[in-house]
């Protein structure tokens, strides 16, 4: 983690019934989740199962999981990690960052509001992201007819905060088994390289984390040592 900054509030992990087993993405769930715990709170939160589900073969999936909410009210009822995934950790962190978006920041929504405080909080983090040379190249490709319906999707707001967010913890954790999931997907290496851009480089993220951290210390999440 950030040496400047650390966890503030009730731990996230706490709101997550999580299923137990003995496979490999099951432990990177609970990697995932600690990670998280040692850089933001705030886990005030209704409790919901986070478990491992059914194995996909499901094309144009990376990041391998599945948040299931209802629309009225708007809230995260449980989240799914595919049991096959290789990223099983980045994909706990990406899913989880929609459960906090639908349960708590609301900022992704279909109809935000510009005057919560998460809105104005990650109003730099909008500026950036939208800067950044990752997203500056996928809008650039939304238009080539055999990727326009994946890079719609990876341009989404609510899927660029998940991406974003999954990266700062891992970057802010640090952890060596996150670290090297991340470095997997920006170094994978496909016919179509528009898997490529699912994540951020390192040096284009940069200033994306510093904004994560500003949104999150306005917020309470994250606190001085």
């Amino acid at each position: 983690m950030s040496l400047q900054y650390q966890a503030s509030g009730i731990p996230i992990s706490q709101s997550f019934k999580v299923s137990k087993s003995q496979r490999y993405q099951a432990k990177m769930i609970l990697i995932a989740l600690n990670a998280l715990d040692s850089v933001i709170g705030d886990g005030d939160l209704p409790m919901i199962t986070l478990q491992l589900g059914i194995p996909t073969n499901e094309l144009g999936q990376i990041l391998e999981g599945k948040t299931n909410w209802m629309r009225q009210p708007q809230v995260c009822t449980s989240i799914e990690i595919y049991q096959n995934t290789l990223v099983a950790g980045i994909s706990t962190l990406h899913e989880i960052a929609h459960r906090l978006d639908i349960d708590a920041l609301e900022f992704c929504s279909e109809i935000p509001n510009p005057f919560s405080k998460a809105w104005q909080a990650f109003t730099p983090w909008r500026a950036e992201v939208k800067k950044s040379q990752t997203i500056r190249t996928l809008r650039t490709l939304v238009q080539e007819p055999e990727d326009s319906y994946y890079v719609a999707e990876l341009l989404r707001p609510r899927e660029i905060f998940a991406r974003s967010f999954a990266q700062y913890v891992v970057l802010r954790s640090q952890n060596d088994y996150l670290v090297a999931e991340l470095q997997s997907l920006q170094n994978v290496n496909l016919l179509n390289h528009v898997y490529s851009l699912v994540q951020w480089t390192d040096e284009d993220f940069e200033v994306i984390a510093q904004t994560f951290d500003s949104a999150f210390l306005r917020l309470g999440w994250m606190k001085p040592k």
